[in-house]
């Protein structure tokens, strides 16, 4: 009231006093910024402008904070700590124009400094002024390649992917994908994102990792290292060996045919020595010890406690297989065990016939959709590491759905205590007894002479007419 009546010194000693109890309070600090720079103190103005903005968007009010950011560049608009931190608030608040119009200034002031590097430097140290340095990071990266200096936006966008390494959430993602937008050439950047956006089951992340490496190879086809992930990346993404060999070679031919022929020969050998390798006959897949085995038909068989996929040499597997045999042993590797491959020249590369898609239809149509669910979820592992707790789990659904079966069964006749009382333990059950109870309620269905089994075919999978264990429940207890 008294600074809208012109009373300076009164709303200067009210203000102060207000200040000193309420520090951080927005509308305060508002208050403080107008009598700044009636006085004529417009840095003052400016850094109270700026601790307002702060207080609201920590409180969630980021159209009002954006909104104050723009009133503080009004008095100071070169100022490209405030252009970055409006175009960031902006970004969140959803408002992309104004987001690109704060960029677009910054980038217009940028362009004319005779150093840009250095001012972009500058900007890059004052990040930890931000409340969200890597956003505001993303603004300046953005802005740097506005202004038309790719190298300098680079160079940002390497560096924030480097120290956002190991924060585990999107950003060393968001600033490898930067780097790669800028300069698809940067090879190792670009098979370090397909590996993070390989990590996920999502279609669309499988396709921008398949963008990402196309790029990659295009820009800089004499790096081989890009064969690899991208035929995981189409492998995973098309559910289809031969479809995603067939697309590997579309895009050493579009090389090809750039007039880089010799590097498309490159690249040709090391898809061929790829498939090559993967056409190796695998053995079944092998659980952990003292687990069963399903083979790629989905039939419960014997097998050795080993490691998942292993080749039938005693060789250690080559990386590249070792990565995909996963996705091989669940359907998705080719079906002729070998052949030849088309050549470079020669006639259109030919097309397999497998097809996981149909696969995992013929599986949800074969199999309780529980289990199906489980055996697709094994499909998306990709590391060796991984494959030993995915099967499990399909093992634990497996049993799981069989006493669903078997349990209900059980409770429409006379009762068993000890089975009354294992039904009463199941806590936290391991697999070893979930198969001893099913193994138990099996044996008392086939005794039970007062009411017979409702699915007498069901109990004859597990046990014989003379109640012995057949191997598909020898296996289940392994």
């Amino acid at each position: 009231m008294a600074l809208a009546a012109g009373d300076v010194r009164t709303a200067e000693i009210l203000l102060t006093g207000a200040l000193s109890r309420r520090p951080n309070d927005p509308r305060i600090l508002v208050k403080a910024a107008e009598l700044a720079q009636r006085t004529g103190n417009d840095e003052l103005a400016v850094r109270r402008l700026s601790d307002a903005a702060r207080a609201y968007e920590s409180d969630g009010f980021w159209a009002r904070a954006a909104a104050l950011l723009s009133s503080a560049l009004r008095i100071r608009p070169a100022d490209g700590f405030l252009r970055l931190e409006a175009a960031r608030l902006y970004d969140k608040v959803g408002n992309s124009a104004l987001s690109e119009g704060h960029r677009t200034s910054l980038a217009g002031s940028l362009a004319k400094q005779p150093d840009l590097a250095r001012a972009a430097t500058a900007l890059w140290a004052a990040r930890n002024r931000s409340s969200s340095p890597w956003d505001f990071v993303t603004q300046l990266v953005a802005t740097a390649k506005l202004a038309g200096n790719a190298e300098v936006a680079l160079s940002l966008a390497k560096q924030a992917h480097v120290e956002t390494r190991g924060t585990g959430d999107h950003r060393p993602l968001d600033f490898a994908l930067s780097v790669c937008a800028i300069n698809p050439a940067e090879t190792a950047t670009a098979i370090e994102a397909a590996r993070m956006l390989l990590a996920s089951v999502e279609p669309a992340n499988l396709d921008r990792a398949r963008a990402c490496l196309v790029a990659a190879l295009g820009a800089a086809p004499g790096h081989t290292s890009l064969v690899e992930p991208l035929f995981e990346a189409l492998l995973r993404l098309r559910g289809d060996f031969g479809a995603a060999e067939e697309e590997v070679y579309a895009t050493i031919h579009a090389i090809a045919g750039s007039g880089a022929r010799s590097e498309a020969l490159a690249l040709e050998e090391v898809l061929v020595s790829l498939v090559t390798r993967l056409r190796q006959p695998l053995k079944r897949v092998v659980l952990p010890p003292a687990r069963g085995a399903i083979d790629s038909s989905g039939t419960v068989v014997a097998s050795e406690a080993g490691v998942i996929g292993e080749p039938e040499a005693e060789d250690e597997a080559p990386a590249p297989r070792r990565a995909l045999q996963p996705l091989l042993e669940l359907g998705m590797g080719p079906e002729t065990p070998s052949g030849e491959l088309p050549a470079l020249a020669g006639r259109p590369p030919r097309r397999e016939t497998s097809d996981t898609r149909l696969t995992d239809r013929r599986l949800m149509r074969a199999l309780p959709t529980p289990i199906a669910r489980a055996w697709n979820r094994a499909v998306a592992v990709t590391r060796p590491a991984d494959m030993p707790p995915a099967i499990t789990r399909v093992l634990n659904i497996t049993l799981r759905t069989l006493l669903a079966i078997a349990i209900p069964d059980y409770a429409r006749g006379q009762a068993n205590p000890a089975i009354d009382q294992a039904l009463l333990g199941l806590t936290k059950p391991t697999e070893g007894t979930l198969v001893a109870l099913l193994r138990d309620i099996l044996a008392w269905l086939d005794a039970r002479t007062h009411l017979p089994a409702f699915a007498p075919e069901f109990v004859r999978t597990f046990l014989h007419g003379d109640g012995q264990a057949t191997a598909a429940m020898l296996l289940l207890g392994e």
